[in-house]
């Protein structure tokens, strides 16, 4: 669900977090795909919580859109 959302707004993001944009929704990807008969848990879970890619999420994560909470 994530990714099918983010995968049309990858055009729109600022050009101060659209690498890390892309990694992220690269991470989800492979996190997805990894979903099958005879994967393990890191073949899941380490795009996604791993420390490799932890940067980008972070950064996604506390990037200030300036959308505001209301």
């Amino acid at each position: 669900m994530i990714a099918a959302h983010g995968e049309p707004m990858q055009a729109s993001a600022p050009p101060d977090i659209a690498e890390e944009f892309r990694t992220v929704l690269k991470a989800i990807d492979t996190s997805v795909s990894n979903l099958k008969p005879g994967a393990n848990a890191n073949d899941v879970l380490d795009p996604v919580y791993g420390e490799r890619n932890r940067p980008a999420f972070d950064a996604v994560e506390n990037y200030d859109c300036g959308g505001g909470d209301g």
